[in-house]
């Protein structure tokens, strides 16, 4: 029987949404699969898992690593033994990669198994982290690749003190250069940035969303607010990247008598007021997600840099259209006027512009006829069948 093992940091949010489609692909197929990630999490749907700390503890040593050194994916010690005891132990016949960053493995050791046992390996780049020294995703800045250099970033996602990153892009670069890899984007504006910094081949395959649940539909809605324009914003985690300062300045512009602005993320326990918009924990269930997009006039997704956001496709699917700034490949699903509109990053007075000339009006055109096959995981996982197998 053959195994499959995937490898991503998180053991939460729309990669492991994903990789858990393509988990059950696989084992529909009669695979055995297996997952390596940074925690420990109870997940039977994989036959076996593995994690590279198994305790808070651990993880903060790794984390350590990361910060003094700027090395993320390419951890020594304990985190390069484990990487190496998980490939030896499971024997994959295939990797599947996606991401490698998050303090929790030395990805060279995955390399060294690959070519020594003839294994085939698939990448799938959510991120700029291949395409820079240290970062997830560059956001402005115009060091990319051989001029990654003297990082003035170290703030951003993995933080770091140390500022020479160029060493680790070149330490990328050779890793690549020497392996046989599939490096598979879900953005066209993904595969092309890649492509230009690493002149390798990338193919793109869309992600999808279960559409049996994200869907529109007639359900009890979440906010009790006749009359008004309920703006929505959602994240798996509600961060400074992910527009959370633009989010506050919004509230501040908009009428509250019109509008009502409810965001969904924060580090929270029970709902809180404040800035006139409604901050909600995290939605835990897809179920749940569905009856957001459903309870909402318009999403909102004020992100500083995304790749493929997967919150697009649920609230397309839903019947509910999309205000974004056009900023990496947030925007290739967003048609300005038929389900939304995309703006230049920080554009505010452009969002409360679009929410303020008739946008109900406007999209109710897109809300009749969303076709939300368009979206659907299952011609995600008939691409990635034609690749793999």
């Amino acid at each position: 029987m053959k195994k499959i093992l995937f490898v991503n940091g998180f053991s939460g949010g729309s990669t492991f949404s994903i990789i858990k489609d393509l988990n059950e692909m696989f084992v529909d197929m009669g695979y055995e699969t297996y997952f390596f990630g940074r925690e420990k999490r109870d997940m039977n749907f994989f036959k076996k898992t593995f994690f590279s700390s198994y305790s808070k503890i651990g993880y903060f040593f790794n984390r350590l690593q990361t910060y003094f050194f700027g090395n993320d994916g390419f951890l020594f010690g304990f985190a390069k033994i484990r990487t190496r005891f998980v490939l030896n132990t499971i024997k994959p016949d295939i990797i599947h990669l996606h991401n490698v960053h998050s303090s929790f493995l030395n990805i060279k050791e995955i390399f060294k198994y690959s070519k020594k046992h003839n294994v085939k390996v698939y990448w799938t780049l959510h991120d700029c982290w291949l395409c820079t020294g240290r970062c997830a995703y560059n956001f402005e800045c115009k060091k990319t690749g051989y001029k990654c250099s003297n990082c003035k970033f170290l703030s951003f996602y993995p933080s770091s003190i140390n500022r020479h990153s160029k060493h680790y892009f070149l330490e990328k670069k050779k890793l690549i250069e020497n392996n046989n890899i599939i490096f598979i984007s879900p953005s066209n504006w993904l595969k092309n940035f890649f492509e230009l910094i690493h002149g390798k081949k990338c193919i793109v395959i869309n992600n999808g969303i279960d559409t049996k649940i994200f869907h529109s539909k007639t359900t009890e809605k979440m906010f009790d607010c006749e009359n008004k324009i309920v703006v929505g914003c959602a994240a798996y985690l509600l961060t400074e990247g992910k527009g959370l300062n633009d989010i506050i300045e919004l509230g501040k512009q908009l009428d509250s008598n019109k509008y009502l602005l409810v965001a969904v993320g924060r580090k929270i326990t029970k709902p809180l007021t404040e800035n006139n918009i409604l901050f909600l924990p995290r939605l835990n269930s897809k179920e749940e997600m569905a009856n957001f997009y459903n309870s909402i006039s318009v999403f909102l997704n004020p992100t500083l840099q995304d790749n493929f956001p997967t919150t697009h496709l649920e609230a397309l699917a839903c019947g509910t259209p999309v205000i974004t700034y056009d900023v990496g490949g947030a925007g290739e699903l967003i048609r300005n006027g038929y389900n939304g509109f995309k703006l230049k990053i920080h554009d505010i007075k452009g969002i409360v512009d679009a929410l303020n000339d008739d946008f109900d009006k406007k999209m109710s055109d897109f809300r009749k006829n969303v076709d939300s096959s368009l979206y659907s995981k299952e011609t995600m996982k008939n691409r990635y069948k034609e690749l793999m197998i």
